[in-house]
C-alpha cells in the first residue's frame, strides 16, 4: 500500500552506509553503487539531490566524491522522502497536478487527506538517527538470540 520509491531506499542505504565511515571519506557513485549492489544511473541521481539538499557534499574532481555532511538526528524520514521523490502523496488526486474523473462525486478526499496528513506527521517524527538505529538494534538482538 504505502510503499517506499526505490530510490528513497536506495538513498537510505547510501546514506546509512557512507555513516559507516570516518567523517571526510569521500565515496565515489560507482563505488557506492557497487558496493551496495544497486544501479549506478538511479543511484548517482540519488546522490545529486542529495548533495543539492545539503544532506552530503559533493567535491568535483579525479579525488572527489560524495561526503555525508548532515547530522541524521536533524533529518526526518519525511526530509528524505520530499528530497528524492517529492511531497507524498497516497492518492493522485491530493496532488495538485493531477485532475481526478471522480472528483464531483468522491466522497474519500476528506478522509484519505486525513490519512495522508497523519502519515506525513509520523515520517517528520521519525529522524534518520531513531531509524537507522533500529537496525543496530535489531542486529543486537537477533545476535543475542543466536548466541
Amino acid at each position: 500500500m504505502n510503499r517506499l520509491n526505490r530510490n528513497v531506499e536506495y538513498a537510505m542505504i547510501a546514506l546509512q552506509h557512507m555513516a559507516k565511515e570516518p567523517s571526510g571519506h569521500l565515496f565515489s557513485a560507482k563505488g557506492l553503487a557497487h558496493d551496495m549492489k544497486v544501479p549506478f544511473d538511479p543511484l548517482s541521481r540519488v546522490m545529486q539531490k542529495l548533495a543539492k539538499n545539503k544532506i552530503i557534499r559533493s567535491e568535483q574532481g579525479p579525488a572527489g566524491g560524495y561526503e555525508l555532511i548532515c547530522n541524521f538526528s536533524q533529518v526526518s524520514l519525511y526530509d528524505l522522502i520530499k528530497i528524492i521523490q517529492g511531497p507524498l502523496e497516497i492518492v493522485r488526486c491530493l496532488g495538485e497536478q493531477e485532475a481526478c474523473d471522480l472528483s464531483n462525486s468522491c466522497e474519500l478526499k476528506s478522509p484519505v487527506s486525513y490519512l495522508n496528513e497523519q502519515l506525513i506527521f509520523f515520517y517528520q517524527k521519525m529522524t534518520l538517527q531513531e531509524l537507522f538505529s533500529q537496525t543496530i538494534e535489531t542486529k543486537k538482538n537477533t545476535e543475542a538470540v543466536v548466541l
